[in-house]
């Protein structure tokens, strides 16, 4: 029905009656003459073999007389045989006309039991909030502290789920629509169509609901895909994390430690993933949990740069020592200005060491450097390498500056898409009952149309 002009029903019965006539026509003369001819010339045969010519009778005069005989028959024959064949056309094309009389009759019988729909009048009242061109959605940023993005993203995941599209009627409808073209009469169609053209169903709407059900549902493949990636990421994070902490709660008799530290220093602010306080010295460790998959190794060369090594390739990779040295720089400020303030005295000489950690035993690692870049189950051994000899006090003092100068976590903008889906679902919802109060009308005339008339 869609995709090319067809005739309106109006001309499609003016024609099929002319079609009918023509037809008659044809048939008449390409079978049912040629039928009758070879009908007198077999019966002329088959009388000139079995007649005897009569007294005086030429064989010629016999010809003729038998011509004569079977012309009026022949003819009487021919014309029986046209009223027969036109009596059918004509009653076929009737009941045609009835078929038709009755399915405009249905389209009105379904006319008066679903209008006015309930569902229309929702879509006109909310006309405003229909906007097709909502797509494609920009994603809301919400900061949220990087120890709680696994969670918040499972959320959003959860909620996601239950925003997935399962229904899509302006599709059905079309499907619907569009099946009848297939082993149907074709007025079928047409009526149907000749009711859409009377306004009485607004395609328009119907039309911009599939795209919008199309784009809704890229959009939401999009989410989900964004959301998968994301966790992941803050999951691999949380999981290095998660499992330094369990090696350090086994050390606590030794040493005590404080994790996921912020502070501010001249404005800058100051992350570490843990602070270790020990008599060997108070060190930063900085947990990275890279390739916990095993799918590149790790090489960091001598220069101190850091790269990605797969099997095909090297990729140089953000230097994690930079930004290190500098926090360390800073935080070695603070306590020294902190303890002069706090204490009335000179701090004393207080090194803080970095230590790297890789969270995971997947990843092979080549180090060429001096950087201390080590494993979890390497952090005891690793502390035990030195002896800076701080006493408790010293190590309280310490601990009690960084507490008191300690920030909540900070906050790094995550993608949210879920705001933008619910608004996009109600819109889609609202038009969605009227697709499906159209599809019932649809199905229901289709059925009717079944029986009796697909071919």
């Amino acid at each position: 029905m869609f995709g090319y002009k067809e005739p309106d029903l109006t001309t499609y019965l003016k024609n099929r009656k002319n079609i009918i006539v023509e037809n008659y026509k044809v048939t008449l003369l390409s079978k049912i003459l040629p039928k009758v001819i070879i009908f007198y010339v077999i019966a002329w045969l088959y009388k000139g073999f079995n007649t005897r010519a009569g007294l005086n009778e030429t064989a010629s005069e016999v010809m003729l007389r038998i011509s004569i005989e079977l012309i009026m028959p022949t003819i009487l024959l021919f014309i029986l045989a046209a009223l027969i064949l036109w009596f059918f056309r004509i009653r076929t094309y009737k009941q045609e006309m009835k078929k038709v009389e009755h399915l405009e009759s249905i389209l009105q019988i379904l006319k008066e039991k679903y209008f006015p729909f309930t569902s229309w009048n929702d879509v006109q009242a909310n006309k405003g909030f229909i906007n097709p061109t909502i797509f494609p959605l920009q994603p809301q940023l919400v900061n949220v502290p990087n120890n709680e993005q696994p969670e918040y993203i499972k959320q959003q995941i959860n909620e996601l789920d239950g925003l997935k599209l399962y229904s899509d009627n302006a599709t059905k409808v079309f499907e619907t629509i569009n099946s009848l073209d297939f082993g149907y009469p074709t007025y079928v169609s047409l009526i149907l169509d000749s009711f859409i053209q009377k306004g009485t169903i607004d395609i328009e709407l119907l039309t911009n609901q599939q795209m919008l059900i199309r784009a809704y549902n890229d959009e939401w493949a999009k989410a989900y895909h964004t959301y998968e990636k994301n966790e992941g990421i803050a999951s691999a994070g949380n999981r290095g994390e998660e499992r330094v902490e369990n090696e350090l709660k086994m050390l606590s008799e030794y040493c005590s430690y404080l994790s996921n530290v912020r502070i501010e220093v001249d404005g800058q602010s100051v992350e570490t993933d843990n602070i270790i306080f020990s008599p060997n010295g108070i060190f930063i460790l900085e947990v990275k949990n890279f390739s916990e998959s095993g799918s590149y190794s790790l090489k960091i060369a001598k220069d101190g740069q850091w790269q990605r090594v797969y099997a095909n390739s090297v990729q140089p990779m953000k230097d994690v020592t930079a930004q290190n040295n500098r926090h360390i720089f800073l935080k070695e400020r603070l306590i020294r200005e902190q303890w002069t303030l706090l204490y009335g005295e000179a701090a004393p000489k207080i090194q803080l060491r970095t230590l790297i950690v890789i969270a995971n035993d997947k990843v092979m690692i080549e180090n060429e450097s001096d950087i201390p870049v080590i494993r979890i189950s390497q952090i005891y051994h690793q502390i035990q390498k030195f002896n800076d000899n701080l006493s408790q006090d010293t190590l309280n003092k310490v601990k009690s500056i960084i507490q008191s100068n300690r920030l909540p976590p900070k906050v790094y903008p995550i993608e949210n898409y879920n705001h933008q889906l619910r608004d996009a679902r109600k819109m889609i919802n609202l038009v969605e009952g009227y697709g499906a109060d159209i599809f019932h009308l649809i199905h229901e005339y289709k059925n009717e149309a079944s029986k009796g008339t697909k071919k």
